[in-house]
């Protein structure tokens, strides 16, 4: 099981390997949820978030999951509300396919 300070170390990570689409930009990580589950992390551009310009900002980020006991990351979705998939995940953590088949 991992702690907070461990599933943003990983969040960052996989957000690295992102393309934001424009050289020395970066994914920053800007809020989380914690669950029982883990947490779901939010981001946005380096540079969007330096300048404030909408050119930068990045469209589509979907927040991940960070699960605490597997340390899968697993993107959510943008159609509904943030408990929606937070719900989802709960109910098929143990099944991911029929989560991904939902979203």
């Amino acid at each position: 099981m991992i702690d907070y300070k461990e599933a943003k170390k990983i969040a960052k990570l996989f957000l690295n390997r992102i393309d934001t689409g424009t050289r020395n930009d970066k994914c920053i990580i800007t809020d989380n949820i914690e669950y029982d589950f883990g947490w779901i992390f939010f981001y946005q551009s380096s540079i969007y978030l330096e300048t404030n310009d909408p050119l930068y900002m990045l469209a589509g980020n979907i927040p991940i999951i960070v699960d605490r006991v597997t340390k899968n990351i697993l993107f959510t979705g943008s159609e509904y509300d943030i408990s929606y998939y937070a719900d989802l995940y709960k109910k098929y953590r143990n099944d991911i396919g029929k989560y991904e088949d939902l979203t």
